[in-house]
């Protein structure tokens, strides 16, 4: 992930430069992946030949979507890591919290006999205190009955609190690992919730600029509503009054990964410089770009208001609501139960036997047809095979007909393979195998 990082520095100043200049050629999202895959696809050599105005356009659309590209996998390495390091943290909890209940259940029959010794009959009251202990550590010996009576009469440790000493001992990955990839990303969110971890994260990041711990900051330095109440006694440090006078850096640092995790997996956070993480609006088209078009279409629930539209389905959401609640009280749903005391519904899987018949019945009635014929008869009434062209058609030797066509894409749909569909038509294996890396190997 170091590589990848500097790859990705190497890139920014073009992607600088494709950010200002893209978004005003008025490209589409398809459009730019089609252009970066053209420089990728062609050589060096061919692209010098290419005109400098398509040459620059196809560079710079690959710098556009490699750095995306790029962003998306240190985001994707940031999530791996930090549920590796809850999901272990979590593993040595539970190992832990079961060591201590069966140390528990192991001196537990040993303890009642040296109990039973007080009620011993056999022992007067007269007899003396080392006969006694003699006769106890008969029982256990000395250093087990110390380290028994210490675990016994110890507060017992919560499970939340062994899971934050198992972070404490994998501190160092979380330095090692997240921080430099947390440190790379440039996170955004529009929700309140949201901008309150990316605080968090930019308060952090000025600290480790300057080499500086988060234990040795005032509480009063850092973001509000980022420690809850039930965590406070985990992530800070108290004096002999239990007054808090400090933060503990380690834990702080992870809790804050793990917020940012979990909010980029609800999309709560986005990054604006990726493919698979940005926000749902970027890939929404704006009603003023295609104003014009909505009017052609003359819906009806366009020219009314939104709160008349919101009503109007908020109206129909509740009858169907109570039609299911009827319907469910009635028990003519017996496929669904409901648990009244979890108030959850339980979903049975309904029997499919009786359907079988009339499954068999519905297909029988269809008449069975080739797959090449579908893609005939698709082809006359829209000629969607016209539109596979060759990637370089100077170095085209010929046009691939449209049964080469049709063999090729039903060969990589099925997951037969080019060999074993030569093998099963009249067209030669290398003529397949030319079509496929000529026009089918990208989008046209």
């Amino acid at each position: 992930m170091g590589l990848e990082r500097q790859k990705r520095l190497t890139l920014a100043p073009l992607y600088a430069i494709a950010k200002a200049l893209l978004p005003s050629l008025d490209l589409s999202q398809l459009n730019i992946a089609y252009y970066a895959s053209l420089a990728n696809f062609y050589t060096i050599y061919d692209l010098r030949r290419f005109k400098p105005g398509q040459t620059n356009l196809y560079l710079l659309c690959y710098a556009w979507q490699r750095y995306r590209q790029l962003t998306d996998n240190v985001v994707e390495a940031f999530g791996y890591h930090t549920r590796q390091l809850e999901e272990g943290t979590k593993a040595v909890a539970n190992q832990q919290a079961a060591k201590i209940h069966n140390e528990r259940q192991q001196a537990t029959p040993r303890v009642g006999e040296l109990l039973l010794l007080y009620v011993d009959d056999t022992l007067s009251d007269g007899t003396r205190f080392g006969t006694v202990r003699r006769r106890a550590f008969g029982i256990m010996p000395e250093e087990a009955l110390r380290s028994t009576g210490k675990l016994l009469t110890s507060t017992p440790v919560s499970q939340m609190d062994l899971r934050w000493q198992a972070v404490d001992k994998q501190s160092g990955l979380c330095t090692k690992n997240l921080r430099p990839l947390a440190m790379a990303l440039d996170f955004a969110s529009d929700s309140a919730s949201g901008k309150v971890w990316l605080a968090a994260l930019q308060w952090m990041k000025e600290f480790f600029a300057r080499q500086q711990r988060l234990s040795k900051q005032s509480l009063d330095e850092i973001p509000p509503s980022t420690i809850p109440k039930r965590l406070r006694n985990f992530l800070q440090n108290f004096d002999q009054d239990g007054k808090p006078v400090g933060l503990k850096g380690e834990r702080y640092e992870f809790w804050v990964y793990r917020q940012l995790r979990k909010r980029l997996d609800m999309g709560d956070i986005y990054l604006d410089d990726s493919v698979r993480h940005r926000r749902f609006a970027d890939d929404l088209v704006s009603m003023e770009a295609k104003a014009d078009a909505l009017k052609a279409l003359d819906i009806p629930w366009l020219r009314q208001p939104v709160d008349v539209t919101l009503d109007a389905l908020f109206a129909e959401l509740d009858m169907q609501w109570r039609a299911f609640n009827e319907e469910l009280r009635g028990g003519k749903l017996k496929h669904l139960e409901f648990d009244p005391d979890k108030q959850t519904l339980i979903w049975h899987r309904p029997k499919a036997d009786k359907d079988k018949v009339l499954q068999q019945g519905f297909y029988a009635k269809l008449q069975a047809r080739d797959i090449a014929d579908v893609f005939r008869f698709v082809n006359e009434q829209c000629h969607f095979l016209s539109a596979m062209t060759p990637l370089q058609p100077r170095y085209a030797k010929k046009i691939a007909d449209e049964d080469s066509l049709m063999a090729v894409i039903i060969a990589q749909t099925m997951n037969h393979g080019n060999f074993s569909m030569a093998e099963t038509c009249d067209i030669p294996y290398h003529v397949l195998e030319a079509t496929l890396s000529n026009i089918c190997a990208r989008p046209p």
